[in-house]
């Protein structure tokens, strides 16, 4: 009978909940047994609540990366500058994922046009550089062509700072811009690399974080490719 379920009893099935599941499973089973119990107060069908001293996990906020539609946006504006500059940086970054300083200091020789490699040094806590050879997406060997000629001397030698105000406070008036930062430009590679069915585990070798742990901010986003592609198998 509901009456003779105890908080011990409920301690046990909380212990049992998150043996295989998240904090967050627990909360959502706690709010429909608490108004079990409350509405069977109600009918006197019990007299107490045995979830009364229990307190629900609190909430983890989910970071919120750009969408397809942001980045469309952005791109769109950036074509229409007077320079095709911004818009070649914006679409090196969103392919690589590669944060911008990374990307002002690629030299001419760290880009292997016939192997389809480039060269990134990249920062270790502990002082200095240590390289990393990743292969880009065709498109970004396009950009770069085209960049050659734009600048022999260098691919990236600058950037526009001025140009991307302006582009990104269009777009953030226009959408709302969930991260303004063009660091977001790194997190909207790894998004789009997972909605495509790359694995955490891709995206940690591709950005070229040296802790797995830096990678799962992107989990809840493979956990909803993983929730559609369930749903397929309904």
């Amino acid at each position: 009978m509901i009456d003779e379920i105890t908080p011990l009893d409920i301690r046990r099935f909380h212990n049992k909940i998150l043996a295989k599941n998240k904090p967050t499973t627990w909360n959502r089973y706690r709010n429909v047994l608490n108004a079990i119990f409350n509405r069977a107060i109600e009918w006197e069908y019990c007299k107490s609540n045995p979830l009364a001293k229990t307190k629900p996990y609190p909430s983890v906020k989910v970071k919120q990366f750009l969408t397809s539609e942001h980045v469309d946006a952005l791109l769109k504006e950036a074509r229409k500058e007077e320079s095709p500059y911004l818009y070649m940086i914006l679409f090196f970054a969103l392919k690589t994922g590669r944060r911008l300083q990374e990307i002002l200091s690629i030299e001419w020789e760290d880009i292997d046009i016939g192997r389809q490699r480039i060269r990134y040094w990249i920062r270790k806590k502990k002082g200095g550089a240590e390289e990393h050879f990743r292969q880009p997406p065709k498109s970004v060997l396009q950009i770069l062509f085209q960049l050659k000629e734009m600048h022999p001397e260098k691919p990236f030698p600058y950037f526009p700072r001025r140009a991307w105000r302006r582009v990104r406070d269009k777009v953030d008036h226009e959408l709302g811009l969930p991260d303004r930062r063009f660091y977001a430009m790194r997190h909207r590679c790894a998004t789009e690399m997972i909605e495509n069915g790359a694995t955490l585990y891709d995206v940690q070798h591709y950005l070229c974080h040296s802790d797995p742990k830096m990678t799962m901010i992107y989990a809840h986003v493979s956990d909803k490719r993983d929730e559609k592609i369930a749903a397929f198998l309904e």
